[in-house]
């Protein structure tokens, strides 16, 4: 399966949006056109980058992944990028260039988009 980094974007902003449970409570996610399986995987792959913390549970031969809470790395990628200008912007750069959209990449993008807006914004 592809990563889809729109996904991943969808799935930190609707973590950030549930309220912080002192348990181990998951948060729900729905996603209008994405499989629970696809949802699933980008669940786990944002485990693994270390901008979430999740639950999983292995049995049947799948592994299934629940989110928990955003990390400070997940907070950090999620305020680079909720700007839907920037973040439109930094997709089309980065697509029109041929490159691949790989967390470094986008995040360093998105930096350097941000910096160049806030330059903008100084006197």
């Amino acid at each position: 399966m592809k990563r889809d980094m729109e996904l991943i974007r969808k799935i930190l902003l609707q973590i950030e949006k549930a309220p912080y449970q002192h348990t181990n409570d998951t948060v729900n996610l729905e996603i209008e056109e994405s499989t629970n399986d696809k949802i699933n995987y980008h669940v786990l792959l944002l485990a693994e980058a270390e901008l979430i913390e999740a639950i999983s549970f292995s049995g049947d031969d799948r592994v299934i992944c629940f989110p928990t809470r955003l990390t400070w790395k997940g907070h950090e990628f999620l305020d680079l990028s909720r700007n839907e200008k920037i973040w439109n912007k930094v997709k089309s750069f980065l697509g029109e260039k041929g490159i691949g959209l790989s967390l470094v990449i986008v995040e360093k993008a998105l930096e350097k988009l941000t910096e160049g807006f806030l330059h903008g914004l100084l006197p």
